[in-house]
């Protein structure tokens, strides 16, 4: 089990240009060090548990129980008939992030990992001098990595939730779109799986600065924040807390805008309000949306009413008071925020909720995408009907996305492994897509666009080789530019111009140069071959060193003189 299951971008210009590192004295790290080793895994159970261990266990099957009717219906006949569908079209390979690794040599040498991470996992020697395993890197390799610890005004992180078996990882990329560069800045650990990312810019529970924060849920209930301009931390900057286990005894009334302690299960959407950066809200399988208060660091309020699993939530652009949810009960609603009760407006679909998006240029409208594949346009003005549905992917939504810079252009990716982009502003109101693009990297779990680049997608995969890419649309694909360019900003068509007119120019003269450099090259070799002006030195003849005809002559002589001896021979006979 090696995927990604969120993505989100950090736009640029908020990420600190020199990163602050965690580092504590020898002493400080040897008495952690020893203090986590020494301490025992805590025991979340109590002694009267046992009357409720039923409880528990229904309620963790149900909470467990829409992942597997998800793979049930994944490995049914569907299953059979899009793998002999994939067979016939050619994959497009996706970049592999990340190294090699020979598995024969890392296989013996690696510890088992597990889910339930501390600091002695991280870090067994205080000082570094006592590793016997640590590498004196050169000079040169730690100017490059000075280089490449600084973040340039023109880079953009990127937070990405990383499942790999039982470990569960943080990773912070940095991308760079004129350089095309992608790397690792730097990673945290963390205590359980995650399921969503959110960025916020806002410092939860403390002054009101701007900041560089990620809100990550995942399958406990607490809502963990990070702060992504910190290398080398342990614990995150705060948390929302939830209920660890559902018990009798903790069962509170918990009715339309009422404030309650936390989630009771999983946490599976997550959503900043721009507009009023105090409050977030979270959508759980225990079916209630949370709006937080991140001064207090505490529950505000619970919006309730759903049936099932509440997975999909969305502010309403320049509308810091209304909240988009989707549930796996089949609705979608709209709350008014500002009434102590707060009330919806119900749209319902024909299967369960997994993404809503709404439009980047007109927030009367908004899109909702299906297990089954179907995405609706709907409009808040119309209860009744749905603008239009489409059978977008043959599989499950797993990414929905308005361009917040061109009009009309709407992104989706599947579990088919294909991602597919479309045109909504038809004269028929029904979208036509333009792009199709099947990619190998398993089936997409999450897609993501960039917040400073109209073309550029962040996708996630579940291929251990392959999870994660940046995909360029405006340079791979001729229909996307083609389309959409008369829509673009201009500024941003002129630098993309400007930036191809560079890097062919760059491109002419590298090859100039190479010219020029294998024209002295075969210069020289042809000099040291052919000396000039220089003849060449007349041998001294050696002894007994004769011409060909010579040495013919001097055969012939001998005979002559062979046979004049045999005569004389002869004759004194």
């Amino acid at each position: 089990m090696d995927y990604i299951s969120s993505v989100v971008w950090v736009p640029r210009g908020k990420a600190k240009p020199v990163p602050d590192e965690v580092k504590l004295k020898p002493e400080e790290l040897k008495v952690l060090l020893e203090e986590k080793v020494s301490a025992d895994p805590v025991d979340d159970t109590d002694d009267d548990d046992d009357d409720d261990d039923n409880d528990t266990e229904e309620k963790e099957g149900e909470a467990n129980e829409w992942v597997d009717e998800e793979e049930e219906e994944d490995h049914g006949e569907e299953d059979t008939d899009e793998k002999a569908a994939d067979e016939d079209e050619p994959e497009e390979k996706a970049e592999v992030v990340g190294e090699d690794v020979d598995e024969d040599d890392e296989t013996d040498a690696l510890p088992s990992t597990s889910s339930n991470f501390t600091v002695s996992s991280l870090a067994v020697f205080p000082v570094n001098d006592d590793d016997p395993y640590l590498v004196i890197k050169d000079e040169d390799d730690v100017d490059s990595e000075d280089e490449d610890f600084k973040i340039q005004p023109g880079d953009n992180l990127l937070a990405v939730a990383h499942v790999d078996e039982d470990a569960n990882v943080l990773e912070v990329y940095v991308y760079n779109e004129e350089n095309d560069d992608l790397y690792v800045h730097h990673d945290i650990l963390l205590p359980a799986c995650p399921l969503v990312l959110e960025w916020l810019p806002y410092q939860c529970g403390g002054p009101q600065e701007q900041g560089n924060f990620v809100a990550v849920g995942s399958m406990e209930s607490t809502i963990q924040i990070w702060d992504l301009d910190m290398v080398n931390v342990v614990e995150p900057v705060c948390e929302l807390k939830g209920f660890k286990k559902k018990r009798k005894r903790d069962v509170e009334t918990t009715s339309a805008g009422s404030s309650i302690t936390g989630h009771r299960d999983a946490v599976l959407a997550l959503a900043w309000n721009s507009m009023v950066e105090h409050i977030m809200a979270s959508g759980s399988a225990d079916s209630t949306v949370i709006l937080w208060d991140l001064d207090r660091l505490k529950a505000a309020t619970v919006l309730t009413g759903f049936e099932d699993k509440v997975q999909a939530i969305k502010w309403r652009p320049d509308f810091g008071d209304q909240l988009l949810c989707g549930s796996c009960d089949k609705t979608v609603r709209l709350f008014d925020c500002r009434l102590q009760k707060a009330k919806a407006t119900l749209w319902n679909v024909e299967d369960e909720v997994e993404r809503v998006a709404w439009s980047s240029f007109n927030n009367q409208y908004f899109y909702v995408a299906t297990e089954s594949g179907q995405v609706y346009s709907l409009d808040v003005r119309n209860t009744a009907d749905h603008l239009s549905v489409i059978q977008a992917h043959g599989k499950t939504v797993t990414g929905l996305v308005s361009s917040p810079f061109i009009s009309g252009m709407l992104l989706t990716t599947s579990e088919d492994k294909r991602i597919r982009v479309w045109d909504v502003n038809t004269s028929t109101q029904i979208p036509e897509m333009i792009l199709e693009r099947k990619l190998k990297m398993g089936e997409i779990q999450f897609s993501a666009m960039s917040p400073d680049s109209p073309f550029t997608v962040a996708l996630a995969g579940e291929d251990s080789d392959s999870n994660f890419r940046i995909l360029d649309l405006y340079k791979t694909s001729e229909e996307v530019r083609r389309r959409f360019e008369s829509r673009t900003p201009a500024a941003y068509i002129h630098a993309r111009q400007e930036e191809e007119k560079r890097k062919e120019e760059a491109a002419e003269e590298l090859k100039i140069k190479k010219e020029k450099k294998q024209e002295r090259a075969n210069k020289t070799f042809k000099n040291l071959s052919t000396p000039k002006n220089v003849s060449p030195k007349p041998r001294k003849p050696l002894r007994n060193d004769t011409t060909p005809a010579q040495n013919g002559e001097k055969k012939k002589r001998w005979s002559r003189d062979k046979r004049g001896k045999n005569s004389a021979k002869d004759s004194g006979k």
